[in-house]
C-alpha cells in the first residue's frame, strides 16, 4: 500500500518472516538469484500470479529480507532471520526489519510501540497527504503499526528513535573520531616536519604561529622579516582581488620551517 511516497506492506511481518524462509529452505543460500514466478510456486501461487503476489513480494523487500526486480535474492538479514542462533538475536533482527519500513521508523521515532490519538496528524506531515486522506487510512495504519511493532524489543534505557541503523552509527561514531584526531592536531604543543621540530606559539583564538624549539628570539625575527616581505605581496594582490572576497580560513598558521 502507497501512502504519498511512502510505502507499507501488504502483510505483516510475522507472515514475511515465514514466507522468506519459506523461499530460504528452497534456494539454500543468499547468493543465487530467483526468478519471482519460482517464487511464486515457493509460497503456493501455483495457479495465478496476479497483484496479491507482487503486493507480498514487494512487502518482503519492504521489510529487507528480499532485494532485486524480477530476479531476486535473500539478504543477510533475511537469512539470518529464517535461522537465528537464538530467541535474542531473533527479537534484535525483527526489530530491524520494522525499523526498514520507513514510515513505521518514523511512527516508532515519536510514538514508541503506543500509538497515541490523532495519529492521523502524524501521517499527513509525515506522508504529505491531505488531512481527509489521512484520516481515512489512521484505522489501517494503527491496526498494522501495532500488529508489526510488537516485534521490537526495547532495550533498557533507550528512548524512542535511538535504535538507528548501525550503519549510521559507525559512520557518525567515525566522524566523530576523525573530528577528535584533527582537533589533536590542530592543538597539538610541538610539530615535526622533515628533522625539524617546531613549537608552538598560540596568539589569541585565531593565530597560531610555529618556531623551531631553541633560540625563539632568532626565529621570531627571521619570521617578522618574512611576514613584512609577505604582507607586502599580500597588499598588492588584494587590490586586485574583488573586496568582497573573505578568506577561506578563520585560524592563521605560519610555520617557521617554510622560510628557512
Amino acid at each position: 500500500m502507497k501512502i504519498g511516497n511512502y510505502e507499507i506492506p501488504d502483510i505483516r511481518l510475522s507472515e514475511a518472516i515465514q514466507d522468506v524462509k519459506k523461499i530460504f529452505d528452497k534456494v539454500k543460500n543468499t547468493q543465487d538469484l530467483t526468478h519471482y514466478s519460482d517464487i511464486a510456486v515457493m509460497l503456493d501461487y501455483k495457479s495465478k500470479i496476479g497483484g496479491a503476489f507482487y503486493r507480498r513480494l514487494n512487502s518482503l523487500t519492504l521489510f529487507g529480507l528480499l532485494e532485486g526486480r524480477a530476479k531476486y535474492r535473500i539478504t543477510d538479514l533475511g537469512e539470518n532471520i529464517s535461522y537465528p542462533i537464538n530467541d535474542e538475536q531473533k527479537a534484535d533482527l525483527s526489530s530491524k526489519a520494522f525499523l526498514n519500513v520507513p514510515l513505521w521508523n518514523k511512527l516508532y521515532a515519536k510514538h514508541g510501540k503506543l500509538l497515541g490519538d490523532n495519529v492521523w496528524f502524524d501521517i499527513k506531515n509525515i506522508t504529505g497527504i491531505s488531512a481527509p486522506e489521512a484520516q481515512a487510512v489512521e484505522k489501517d495504519i494503527r491496526k498494522w503499526y501495532l500488529d508489526d511493532v510488537v516485534y521490537v524489543v526495547e532495550k533498557p534505557n533507550t528512548k524512542f528513535g535511538e535504535q538507528n541503523n548501525p550503519i549510521l552509527e559507525e559512520n557518525t561514531k567515525s566522524n566523530e573520531i576523525a573530528k577528535v584526531e584533527e582537533s589533536k592536531q590542530i592543538h597539538q604543543e610541538t610539530l615535526k616536519i622533515n628533522d625539524a621540530v617546531l613549537e608552538k606559539i598560540p596568539f589569541g583564538r585565531d593565530i597560531i604561529i610555529y618556531l623551531p624549539k631553541g633560540n625563539v628570539a632568532k626565529s621570531w625575527e627571521k619570521a617578522q622579516r618574512y611576514m613584512k616581505l609577505y604582507l607586502e605581496d599580500y597588499d598588492e594582490d588584494y587590490n586586485k582581488t574583488n573586496p568582497l572576497e573573505k578568506p577561506v580560513s578563520d585560524t592563521e598558521e605560519v610555520y617557521e620551517e617554510d622560510i628557512l
